[in-house]
């Protein structure tokens, strides 16, 4: 049978306008925020076109996303690409327009080493990724939902770090290009607290990392899964909160001299 989908972009505009306007009083000259809209969450051109006169960039989860987002006008320097198993010549692509990408293994690095060996010569000639990241699994448990969990020791994303800290920073130390650590824990099965905690973690990884480097190293991070829905409320204003509660839990975090990127 015939289906359609309607979508309220009045309401659109309006939880992304709140949205961004949560980070502006966090945002200073040490810590900048990019927000990014999950393509997967609505993949229509209609909705992704009008994300960056509102201040978004796109995460993407697939190549067909990362073409949705270039050809409705989002730049290369504003898309997020995470899909965890990218080909050489996916990773090549990406690099070449300048799209900021996440490995999620040991594999997908070694895939942009050779790349960036292959290309050394015509490195001037060519964009190149600002912000090229490693996922790493803070390993934080199940939550509250564990057939869909991301952050327990055994999920299928990323190197936990309870078992791979060692290897992690031997990753950073070896790879000059790796400057990024993402991670996803799942949006729906933590709360706020959960979330920040998570974010806890990878963030005194980075300090770590940097510490032991002798400079910052790592100068992103790129916290993914979004912010968990309030199924049970259909207040618009409680809603809106939550924004500003994971803006104070990120402050009690201590971010202080990092650029940060919010996958959306």
């Amino acid at each position: 049978l015939p289906s359609a989908m309607f979508f309220d972009m009045d309401c659109f505009v309006k939880t992304m306008n709140h949205f961004q306007s949560a980070f502006k009083n966090a945002s200073n000259s040490n810590v900048q925020f990019l927000h990014c809209f999950a393509a997967k969450a609505c993949p229509f051109p209609d909705v992704i076109r009008r994300l960056p006169a509102l201040g978004f960039g796109v995460e993407a989860a697939s190549l067909t996303e990362v073409v949705i987002a270039l050809r409705n006008g989002v730049e290369a320097k504003d898309i997020v690409w995470d899909s965890p198993c990218k080909t050489i010549s996916e990773l090549q692509y990406g690099i070449n327009l300048g799209i900021n990408m996440n490995t999620d293994n040991s594999q997908e690095l070694e895939r942009i080493q050779e790349i960036w060996d292959d290309g050394s010569k015509e490195a001037d000639e060519k964009p190149r990724s600002q912000y090229l990241g490693l996922r790493v699994n803070p390993c934080v448990g199940f939550g509250d939902r564990e057939v869909t969990s991301t952050a327990d020791l055994y999920s299928k994303f990323g190197l936990p770090l309870s078992e791979y800290e060692d290897d992690i920073m031997g990753y950073f130390e070896k790879y000059d290009w790796l400057n990024t650590i993402h991670s996803h824990i799942g949006s729906q099965a933590f709360g706020i607290a959960g979330l920040a905690n998570a974010v806890r973690i990878i963030y005194e990884l980075a300090e770590k990392i940097n510490s032991k480097m002798g400079f910052q190293k790592v100068v992103a991070l790129n916290i993914g899964g979004g912010l968990p829905t309030l199924y049970d409320f259909d207040n618009e204003d409680r809603h809106f909160s939550v924004f500003q509660d994971f803006v104070q839990n990120l402050k009690k975090v201590g971010m202080s001299h990092m650029v940060v990127s919010l996958v959306k």
